[in-house]
């Protein structure tokens, strides 16, 4: 995996709230808010992730963003498993790397609690 390179990267944030759609406004800060910030995370916390975002920063490959709700926290990973699927993505491929961070937030029109989950799914070739 160390010398795969990131031919397309494929970024998911559900939450519990629709606040973080991409056809608003808001949805578009909150979005690049949680994500920047997990993988910022994400790359502290893992040489792997550090060294193939940095591809991303660097190389600019593809970049599929989207967004969903679930109910819970528990429906996260089926979203982003039914997103992938809509985007043609196999989840039992070989060459890929899924790296995934999540915390809360509190809703900025109403400051109600909610939770967020971004998953970063990098496509990649050896």
């Amino acid at each position: 995996m160390e010398s795969s390179t990131v031919k397309s990267v494929y970024s998911f944030v559900v939450a519990t709230t629709p606040l973080l759609d991409l056809k608003t406004d808001i949805g578009r800060v909150l979005f690049s808010q949680c994500h920047a910030y997990s993988c910022q995370q994400l790359s502290a916390g893992d040489a792997e992730f550090k060294r193939l975002y940095d591809q991303v920063d660097s190389n600019n490959p593809p970049h599929t963003l989207g967004s969903g709700v679930a109910e819970s926290a528990e429906a996260f990973a089926p979203a982003f498993s039914g997103w992938l699927e809509q985007q043609g993505l196999d989840l039992k491929a070989d060459n890929k790397k899924i790296a995934l961070f999540s915390g809360d937030a509190q809703n900025p029109n109403d400051g109600s609690a909610f939770q967020w989950c971004v998953f970063v799914y990098f496509d990649l070739s050896d």
